[in-house]
C-alpha cells in the first residue's frame, strides 16, 4: 500500500511538472507569435493572456484582443479562447464571444451570434500539419454603421487534408437562412420579386498551397496558392441562380490563369444585384451586359446562360472581352 501511495505521488508530481512546463510553453509561444505579428507591422493588443485548466486541460484565454493592419482592417472582441486536453494537444477548440467587430475605412461591421466555435485538428507529428477544421456559427447577425443589417441561421465551414494530393485541402462552405439587408431585393431588377431569404449558398473548393500548412508555413512570406479547383459553387436566390466550376493556377506574375465555367439563371437580375452591392462600376456593368447579351443570342436556352471565363495574361475575358483583372494568388 505504501509503495502504491509513493507511486501515485511520484506520478502526480511528474504530471504537475509536465502541466506547468507545457502551460508556460504555450503562454510564451503565443506571446512570441503575437510579437512576431507586431514585427510584421500588424497592430496587436490584448489586456490579459492566461493559461488555466490544470490538471487535464490547457485553456488559453486572450482578453480584449485587437488585431489589424493600421488604416485598413481591424478585428476586435471581448475575448478569444483556445481549449485543448492536456493529453491531446494536437486537437484544439476555438471559441469566440457572442459579439465581435470588423472595422474598415468605410464601415464597422458587428457580428453577434448565439455560438461561434471551431474544432481544429493537427496531425501528431513534430511539424504539426493541419489535418482538418470544422467551424460553426449559429444565429448570426451582421450590423453595419452604414445602416444595413443581415442575418443567417447557420454558417458552416470545413477543411480537410486531401489524402491523394500532398498539401492540398478540400474546403466546404454552407450558409442557411441567409436574409440579405432589408430593401436590397427592392433595388434589384430580377425576373420576379425576390424572397426574403436566400435559398442556398454552397461552396466546395480544393486549395493547393505551395508549402504544407504546418507550424513552419508562415515563416518567411507564408503560403501561396499554387492551384485552386472550384468543384461546386452555387447560389440560389429566387430567380437568380449562380453555379461555377473550373481550375485556376498561379502564373509567374502571381495572378490566376485557367478557366471557370459559370451557369446563370436570370443573369440580368444577377448583374443588377452586383450593381446594387457596388461590386462593379457603371462601365463594367455596360460592358458585361453587352457580352452576356451576345452569349444569350447563342445559347439554345436563354433562361440558363453558360458563361466561360478565361484568365490569361493577367486578364479575365468573357466572350472575348477583357472585363476584369485576374485574381492575385
Amino acid at each position: 500500500m505504501r509503495a502504491l501511495t509513493i507511486a501515485v505521488l511520484v506520478l502526480s508530481g511528474l504530471w504537475f511538472g509536465y502541466w506547468v512546463i507545457a502551460s508556460r510553453g504555450m503562454d510564451a509561444g503565443v506571446k512570441a507569435w503575437l510579437g512576431g505579428l507586431q514585427a510584421d507591422d500588424v497592430a496587436v493588443e490584448w489586456s490579459d493572456l492566461s493559461v488555466r485548466g490544470f490538471p487535464n486541460r490547457f485553456d488559453l484565454t486572450i482578453n480584449d484582443p485587437v488585431i489589424g493592419v493600421p488604416e485598413r482592417l481591424q478585428w476586435r472582441a471581448d475575448f478569444f479562447q483556445m481549449l485543448t486536453l492536456s493529453y491531446a494537444p494536437y486537437h484544439l477548440i476555438a471559441v469566440w464571444p457572442d459579439s465581435q467587430t470588423l472595422t474598415t475605412p468605410a464601415q464597422t461591421i458587428t457580428l453577434t451570434n448565439q455560438k461561434a466555435r471551431a474544432s481544429v485538428h493537427f496531425r501528431p507529428v513534430p511539424s504539426l500539419p493541419l489535418d482538418h477544421v470544422e467551424l460553426v456559427v449559429d444565429q448570426g447577425t451582421l450590423t453595419s454603421t452604414l445602416g444595413w443589417a443581415s442575418r443567417f441561421a447557420q454558417a458552416r465551414f470545413a477543411t480537410r487534408l486531401r489524402p491523394d494530393l500532398a498539401n492540398a485541402h478540400q474546403l466546404g462552405l454552407e450558409v442557411t437562412g441567409l436574409a440579405p439587408p432589408a430593401g436590397l431585393s427592392a433595388m434589384i431588377q430580377a425576373a420576379e420579386p425576390l424572397p426574403d431569404v436566400v435559398a442556398m449558398v454552397h461552396a466546395d473548393v480544393m486549395v493547393l498551397p505551395d508549402v504544407p500548412l504546418d507550424r513552419h508555413a508562415f515563416s518567411g512570406d507564408g503560403p501561396q496558392i499554387a492551384r485552386l479547383e472550384l468543384a461546386d459553387i452555387r447560389l440560389q436566390w429566387g430567380t437568380i441562380g449562380f453555379e461555377a466550376s473550373g481550375t485556376l493556377t498561379r502564373s509567374a506574375s502571381g495572378r490566376a490563369e485557367g478557366s471557370i465555367d459559370i451557369r446563370l439563371q436570370d443573369w440580368r437580375g444577377l448583374v443588377s444585384l452586383l450593381a446594387s452591392l457596388g461590386a462593379i462600376d457603371d462601365l463594367t456593368i455596360a460592358t458585361l451586359t453587352r457580352a452576356l447579351e451576345v452569349l444569350e443570342t447563342l445559347d439554345p436556352d436563354p433562361a440558363i446562360l453558360d458563361v466561360p471565363i478565361v484568365f490569361a495574361d493577367d486578364r479575365g475575358t468573357i466572350a472575348g472581352l477583357p472585363l476584369l483583372a485576374s485574381p492575385e494568388f
